[in-house]
């Protein structure tokens, strides 16, 4: 699915999202992924959704972002407990979803200037 493209920022926009990869500034990433509008980190180590842990969402806590999205690949699936308390500890708040609708989210908010951070699943 191809997204439109903000051409008036150096943020991190989502500019097309297929099953089994993200296009982000022209690079395909067919790994597990952590975006925000600044930050960019590839190979994130939960390769598969099944995989996450609390200490793997602590990466997605780092930036202090206002909402985080979780991306759970081609259908949704929620965390286990732990993660839902880290989130809550730390008064943040997480939407969790498919793929394809959190990387539609993703730009959303990130072109409402709000502070966000995707955890993105390819698989």
């Amino acid at each position: 699915m191809k997204f439109s493209e903000d051409t008036q920022s150096n943020h991190n926009n989502i500019s097309r999202y297929e099953e089994g990869f993200v296009e982000i500034k022209g690079k395909q990433i067919n790994t597990s992924v952590v975006i925000s509008a600044e930050e960019l980190i590839a190979d994130w180590e939960p390769k598969k959704f099944s995989e996450l842990s609390a200490d793997h969402c602590k990466l997605l806590l780092a930036p202090k972002p206002d909402v985080i999205i979780l991306g759970t690949g081609k259908k949704q699936q929620f965390p286990e407990r732990d993660i839902l308390k880290l989130f809550a500890q730390n008064q943040i708040g997480v939407e969790i979803m498919d793929t394809t609708a959190a990387c539609r989210t993703f730009n959303v908010l990130l072109s409402e200037d709000r502070n966000v951070v995707a955890g993105l699943f390819m698989i």
